[in-house]
């Protein structure tokens, strides 16, 4: 058995049945494309960076997750998420303590855009974060405090995009 796959698939299972625990469909579905687009750019600038895409990939996956039963909590929600995200993965004991580390402080700093810190994953969450919407939110301009961010990191995947 694929213990890689199987933690993924947990962390899936889990952020799902909180996903479907809310009424409002469309806050529900607002998330579901959130949480699962930024875990996927996530998965791909760590894959482009080297790193590990699946601690990438949870990080996305579990960085906004106290808004889904704290919508209101904002100025919080990244020590809450953080905080929810350790739980649930010291709870099926299949990441190790370092793992579990880096996932936290990726989430715990995803909203620092204009700070860059030591951790490679921070940067990818951050980057991912902003990628999510620019790609998905079109026109809605919700990157833009991310600006020169974005326009470096458009750079560095090659994609040929004038965001003006």
């Amino acid at each position: 058995m694929d213990d890689n796959k199987n933690r993924v698939e947990i962390i899936r299972t889990k952020t799902n049945d909180i996903l479907n625990g809310i009424a409002d469909e469309n806050y529900r579905h607002t998330f579901y494309v959130h949480l699962y687009g930024v875990a996927n750019f996530a998965a791909l600038l760590a894959a482009r960076r080297g790193l590990d895409k699946e601690l990438a990939y949870v990080a996305g996956l579990t960085h906004d997750i106290s808004l889904l039963t704290s919508p209101d909590d904002y100025d919080n929600h990244c020590e809450k998420s953080s905080q929810i995200a350790e739980d649930i993965l010291t709870e099926i004991k299949l990441f190790s303590e370092n793992e579990i580390n880096i996932i936290k402080s990726a989430i715990l700093h995803h909203t620092d855009i204009e700070e860059y810190t030591q951790s490679m994953y921070d940067e990818v969450l951050k980057d991912a974060d902003i990628l999510q919407p620019f790609f998905n939110d079109i026109p809605k301009p919700a990157w833009q405090p991310a600006k020169l961010r974005l326009e470096k990191m458009l750079t560095e995947l090659n994609i040929p995009i004038s965001i003006l």
